[in-house]
């Protein structure tokens, strides 16, 4: 399962770059069947691209985790899964509270204050120590991993079918400069627009896919910490609420500095603890 995981995550990425590269350089006409027959060893230039793929995929790997946590950066093309809504419903069933023990403005803080990547590291948190002690959450669990690495697969394969359309455009950006310079309109341009028209599908195909299964994610994550934090509460009546803890990291910037409420003081977080 590792090996499939990797696979997933790093060398198909790398692949769909390669291919789909390719096949846009062969309609725009920029490279043609008779150069690759040509080659003078195709297989073994076949397994270095298999083994650059996966230095690809890893960088393509950093792209993608780079961008999916930002919530002002192309938000709506690559985005994280987004747990937060399920942590404020929880509060308003008063299942659950939030603290932050290194904010010395405010001790509780509120779900919508956490920032996306905020609220995925409290639930994963949450899930890694109720796991081997529930069992409802215990025969979740892999299914929800497998969910998490497919989903961050094809996020990857995202980043790498968008990198392989980028490197397209400048191929056509080339041919125009061309057409401009020798003041002739050629054929070949029209291939080139067709190349990027199913450049620009292929891509939109491989965010649907992604969105959907970030959706998958969110569904199936949410539905067992719900549960779990429902059972829990009604098993431990004597307990107000369930409680969790999250970093100043984990918290929205912006909340932070138009917090007005007063400082607490250390002390009073110690005795609190």
């Amino acid at each position: 399962m590792p090996e499939a995981q990797r696979f997933l995550r790093y060398v198909v990425p790398g692949l769909t770059f390669f291919i789909e590269l390719l096949i846009y350089l062969l309609i725009s006409r920029d490279i043609c069947f008779s150069q690759l027959i040509g080659m003078v060893n195709p297989i073994g230039i076949a397994i270095s691209g298999f083994l650059a793929s996966g230095s690809l995929g890893f960088l393509f790997g950093i792209i993608y985790y780079s961008v999916v946590w930002r919530e002002k950066i192309l938000t709506h093309i690559l985005t994280g899964a987004n747990l937060r809504r399920f942590l404020e419903y929880a509060e308003r069933k008063e299942w659950l509270k939030l603290y932050c023990p290194t904010c010395l403005t405010r001790w509780e803080v509120k779900a919508a204050n956490l920032t996306k990547r905020g609220a995925w590291r409290a639930v994963i948190s949450y899930i890694d120590t109720r796991e081997e002690d529930s069992k409802t959450m215990k025969g979740a669990v892999g299914g929800m991993k497998r969910l998490a690495n497919l989903m961050n697969g094809l996020g990857t394969t995202c980043s790498a079918s968008f990198a392989a359309l980028i490197t397209l455009i400048f191929f056509v950006i080339r041919d125009l400069i061309y057409a401009y310079q020798t003041k002739a309109f050629s054929w070949l341009l029209c291939l080139d627009a067709l190349a990027l028209a199913i450049g620009g599908i292929i891509l939109w195909v491989h965010h649907v896919n992604y969105k959907g299964v970030v959706e998958d994610y969110e569904n199936v994550v949410g539905a067992m910490l719900l549960s779990e934090f429902e059972h829990e509460h009604d098993e431990n009546k004597h307990i107000s609420d369930i409680k969790l803890y999250v970093s100043q990291n984990d918290l929205k910037k912006d909340w932070l500095k138009t917090d007005p409420s007063p400082d607490i003081g250390e002390s009073a977080i110690e005795a609190h603890l």
